[in-house]
């Protein structure tokens, strides 16, 4: 298996960077800034929500690699179709665990940076599957190099002038 960044479209460094930073937000930040909740991370607070968001990171985060490592695009859109699902389902949910209904009851207000941040991220991650998905750019296709065709050796094509046609009626 071969790594290229050549095969790296804009959308895939998006789903990447939206993912890793998912993951930060969810493990290394408090969302929340009231009483019970302070110096609580993101995984602590929405337990029913956490593994879909795990998901949803990790495998937007994993699309670069699989993008980079095919030469294909088969296995790349398989896999940006599934983190559109699952980046658009943990958005909705996160949005509504954030903006309408915080733990305990809470306000717009007791949602710190981190916690809009992490819905920011986990838009990213929706969004760049979109993106992905929609592309129809032919740019994960690479150029065959070193004269070869997906493995298979390049052969000279025929002559010009037709010498080697045998001659058939007339």
């Amino acid at each position: 298996m071969s790594f290229d960044v050549r095969r790296l479209r804009s959308e895939d460094y998006l789903l990447a960077v939206s993912g890793i930073a998912l993951i930060v937000l969810l493990f290394a930040t408090s969302w929340y800034s009231r009483a019970g909740l302070t110096g609580r991370s993101g995984w602590d607070t929405v337990s029913h929500l956490r593994w879909l968001l795990l998901l949803a990171g990790v495998m937007a985060g994993a699309s670069a690699l699989v993008t980079a490592s095919q030469r294909s695009p088969a296995l790349p859109v398989a896999s940006e179709v599934a983190i559109l699902i699952v980046g658009a389902v943990a958005f909705l949910w996160l949005a509504v665990r954030i903006l309408i209904d915080q733990p305990g009851g809470g306000s717009l207000g007791d949602v710190t940076v981190a916690g809009y941040l992490s819905l920011v991220a986990c838009a990213g991650v929706a969004v760049g599957g979109w993106l992905a998905v929609r592309d129809e750019s032919p740019g994960r296709i690479l150029a065959p190099t070193d004269g070869e065709a997906g493995g298979i050796p390049v052969r000279p094509a025929p002559p010009a002038g037709g010498e080697d046609r045998q001659a058939g009626p007339a």
